[in-house]
């Protein structure tokens, strides 16, 4: 999927510190599975702004909620919210039974009509609220876990890499060069000796 690949390269491309890029992953995909939607990315922009994060790293864990894991993701917030709270699916129950046709504005601003319905309104949307919130929470600390452990692995490879390199090259320059062990006297070339007895030069030409 393009979102792996997304998430791949923006990690990559972090120029944030390991666990800032970390935090940063975490805040998104937290962000994802939370019961807001639409309003993740002011959240992210707020948060983004207070801790300093990777803004890059924080949208691409946002687009985890997308339109073919939008479904999955509210669905498992609300079985999850149901198991904690009810210990069965009840939810859904008391969703169909909420007077949606009945939702009009002047209803919505309508102390009656939530002094009567209120109460189911809340038997379906706490489920789904701390569901959300369970889930988001369990995937934040995964995503941190495991975007910090994938960053510090890509270092430590591009490091040895580059330390390889280094050492190579350095090899290569501080190879000695060859001396000449040739005799100094060039044929041709006349020498002078000392004769031992009498203290003379005597000079001698190669053949």
């Amino acid at each position: 999927m393009k979102i792996f690949t997304r998430a791949k390269e923006a990690l990559l491309l972090s120029d944030t510190s390991p666990k800032v890029t970390a935090l940063s992953m975490a805040v998104g995909v937290a962000l994802a599975f939370s019961p807001l939607p639409g309003l993740q990315f002011v959240i992210a922009i707020i948060l983004n702004h207070w801790w300093r994060l990777n803004a890059m790293v924080v949208i691409v864990g946002i687009l985890v909620h997308n339109p073919w894991t939008f479904i999955p993701i509210h669905l498992g917030g609300i079985v999850i919210g149901d198991l904690i709270l009810y210990g069965s699916l009840e939810s859904m129950d008391y969703f169909r039974a909420f007077p949606w046709h009945e939702l009009t504005f002047f209803n919505i601003v309508s102390p009656e009509f939530w002094h009567i319905n209120g109460p189911l309104f809340m038997k379906f949307f706490m489920p789904f609220f701390w569901g959300h919130w369970v889930m988001a929470t369990v995937m934040a600390l995964l995503s941190y876990y495991l975007t910090l452990k994938f960053v510090h692995s890509h270092n430590n490879y591009f490091g040895t890499v580059q330390s390889k390199s280094a050492t190579t090259d350095n090899g290569d320059s501080d190879c000695p060069e060859h001396e000449s062990t040739a005799n100094p006297h060039a044929p041709g070339d006349t020498v002078h000796e000392e004769d031992p007895h009498h203290g003379a030069q005597t000079i001698s030409r190669p053949n």
